[in-house]
């Protein structure tokens, strides 16, 4: 984004996630609370009627949406003010290894709050009060060794805590599909889903 816009303000309520963003000079980093004020908002990202566009990635389905989507309709520039958002979930490897993530994902399931299930519903149901427009249909391609690709799940909110349940069973059972040495990469896909819309 920082490569199209002259000015970009990203936001997060974790400094340490910020502290690992790249920095530039037209890119302001800045750590907000989860229920932001209109002073704060005002400060922080623009005024009313300011801003071009809001994206939020991997991350509106924890938010509070009837607060926050009254917000982005405040500060987007009418008409024409753009949000989006998206987000991934599902590794896609080849169909021996995506069957072993089917029955992990069953295992794990349970643990996911409910406003996760938008992101295995891939956004269709999640609540969005804006003009709609088409969004396209991308993926992320990564090279990745077998415990990168596990890394995914041992940062998933299922496991916080629960880290069990990626047990040493699962463990061989991935690295038997994995089909090479455990070192060595293979192409993990993941397709990315979402909404953009307007004000």
């Amino acid at each position: 984004i920082a490569e199209y816009y002259k000015k970009v303000v990203a936001t997060d309520t974790s400094e340490q996630q910020l502290h690992l963003a790249q920095p530039r000079p037209n890119i302001t980093y800045a750590v907000t609370p989860p229920l932001i004020t209109d002073h704060l908002l005002h400060s922080i990202v623009g005024a009313d009627s300011s801003v071009d566009l809001v994206t939020v990635a991997t991350a509106v389905h924890w938010f509070d949406l009837p607060n926050f989507y009254p917000q982005v309709k405040r500060v987007l520039k009418k008409p024409g003010g753009v949000i989006a958002v998206w987000a991934y979930y599902k590794p896609t490897v080849d169909p021996t290894m995506d069957a072993v993530f089917e029955r992990f994902f069953v295992r794990i399931y349970p643990f996911y709050p409910p406003s996760t299930k938008w992101v295995f519903e891939k956004y269709e149901s999640l609540p969005f009060p804006f003009a709609e427009v088409e969004s396209i249909k991308m993926e992320i391609e990564e090279e990745r060794t077998l415990e990168e690709y596990l890394g995914f799940f041992r940062t998933s909110y299922a496991l916080v805590g629960r880290e069990d349940l990626l047990s040493e069973e699962f463990c061989r059972e991935f690295e038997a599909a994995w089909g090479v040495p455990a070192h060595v990469t293979r192409t993990v896909k993941f397709q990315l889903f979402g909404k953009i819309g307007r004000v």
